[in-house]
């Protein structure tokens, strides 16, 4: 669904300070991916990282047209098409819809975070069935799919599902397994704690092996000032003990969900257009950056206004 000329220059008028902004942000630069182990994967850019959103419809429309307006917008606000779309699906549905063809269709990556189920039900073989049939729906889709599996396993949410570390990682071990026996050759997994998991030293509790994850994630945000006790900080001290430890290991780095909210005019600005040598300077191994473009919790989206 097009956006007319005049909603454009309306738009583009309103947020101009913002959209500079984010401009820089997206505009990372094409330095080359530096690491002492080949990373193995067709989906990692030739330099630079990729840059992609979880957005949300700001109007409130899920219908197919509201969230492509959505995405159509987005990309005309910061003057570029996206590297990667993100969806979200619960566990019990198909991860493949028809957001994943519309990725393709523009050029898009495909991120899937399939929410987790009890993870004793899964190791039971409850589930095996269903997870079959979602390796060979992924294994027919015409387009690689980057699958994020039981996000934030780490964190306290769905935190009983998830049992334990060791629960969880027969879990994954399981699931992976069963694409693998599908021969599901256009499917990879990334496993994705939170990045505040590796400042207390409990990220690596939940790593299923490196034989078992194809690449590495952290989801990670600037939290001030709606958390209270929360510092402002910048997008290199949220993700930097979590790349430090990924980095050693060679396999593709992505921070999964990132974001800031407002606090004076201009400072989300400003945080934003540090992305770029934060990429660069602190955070050289990241291969790809999503950001969260949603309400939840807090105002994350990227055009929260002018400033």
């Amino acid at each position: 669904m097009s956006h007319t000329a005049g909603y454009r220059a309306s738009t583009r008028r309103r947020l101009v300070v913002f959209a500079v902004a984010v401009s820089l942000l997206m505009a990372i630069p094409a330095t080359p991916v530096q690491s002492a182990v080949q990373k193995p994967s067709d989906m990692l850019p030739d330099y630079g990282a990729l840059v992609g959103a979880t957005s949300w419809p700001r109007d409130g429309d899920w219908s197919q047209d509201g969230v492509k307006r959505r995405w159509e917008y987005i990309e005309d606000f910061v003057g570029r098409d996206l590297d990667i779309g993100h969806f979200y699906y619960d566990w019990g549905a198909n991860i493949i819809s028809w957001r994943e063809a519309y990725n393709v269709q523009n050029g898009r990556l495909s991120l899937v975070s399939w929410a987790p189920t009890q993870t004793s039900n899964v190791n039971s073989g409850q589930w095996d069935h269903y997870n079959r049939e979602q390796a060979d729906l992924v294994k027919s889709f015409d387009g690689p799919i980057l699958i994020r599996w039981a996000w934030e396993m780490d964190g306290n949410f769905r935190a009983a599902q998830k049992e334990s570390p060791a629960a969880f990682i027969q879990a994954w071990r399981r699931i992976v397994q069963i694409f693998r026996d599908r021969n599901v050759a256009n499917a990879e997994f990334a496993w994705c704690p939170n990045a505040w998991a590796f400042n207390i030293d409990e990220g690596a509790d939940w790593y299923p092996g490196d034989a078992w994850v194809d690449w590495i994630c952290a989801d990670g945000y600037n939290w001030n000032p709606g958390r209270a006790g929360d510092p402002w900080i910048s997008l290199g001290e949220i993700f930097e003990e979590f790349h430090d430890w990924a980095a050693p290991r060679g396999k593709p780095i992505i921070i999964g969900e990132f974001a800031a909210q407002e606090r004076a005019p201009g400072e989300k600005a400003a945080w934003m257009r540090e992305i770029p040598s934060e990429l660069e300077n602190r955070l050289p191994e990241i291969d790809a950056v999503v950001w969260f473009d949603t309400p939840v919790d807090y105002q994350w989206w990227l055009d929260t206004s002018q400033s």
